[in-house]
């Protein structure tokens, strides 16, 4: 498999494969495809790194935000489970979103002497061809497994602040 990025061509039966051994089919398999082969980006490596993110960064206070010292003691001062695992969860993806913004940059215009960073996609055996995967902040919403894409945590209309931040 290799990527229109680096001048190269999309074998589709490898990526349907490599896209179905990651879980995906039907409707949502066909978008990534078509994704993939219409916009040169690495996408397997996306979907895999962002699928990743809901079950193990964002959802993983299903079942035990009552064994976090600080979940069980606002349990024991009368929270309410529900309530207290969206919150959770909400600050988890509020974290995980800024840490993927963040990998696109730091926003310093006068840092070009500066090291940086990437996140690239590698295959097994090769070295790092310079496929960076950037923007992934803007599909993490729609990897939401409850396909959702996050509506029980994304405010429509952020609360302003009151502590003058």
């Amino acid at each position: 498999m290799t990527n229109p990025a680096d001048g190269g061509s999309v074998d589709d039966d490898a990526l349907e494969n490599a896209f179905r051994r990651l879980g995906l089919d039907g409707d949502e398999l066909e978008l990534w495809l078509d994704s993939a082969a219409g916009e040169g980006l690495p996408q397997v490596a996306r979907y895999r790194f962002l699928s990743a993110l809901w079950p193990k960064m964002i959802d993983t206070w299903w079942d035990d935000t009552d064994q976090k010292r600080i979940g069980r003691r606002l349990l024991d001062a009368g929270a309410d489970p529900a309530e207290l695992i969206l919150f959770a969860r909400t600050v988890a993806f509020d974290t995980v979103f800024a840490m993927l913004y963040h990998l696109g940059g730091d926003g310093l215009d006068d840092g070009a002497d500066l090291p940086s960073w990437a996140l690239v996609a590698t295959q097994p055996g090769e070295p790092p061809r310079g496929d960076v995967l950037a923007g992934l902040y803007e599909d993490l919403l729609s990897l939401d497994p409850s396909g959702e894409e996050g509506a029980d945590i994304v405010l429509a209309h952020p609360v302003p602040r009151t502590n003058g931040n």
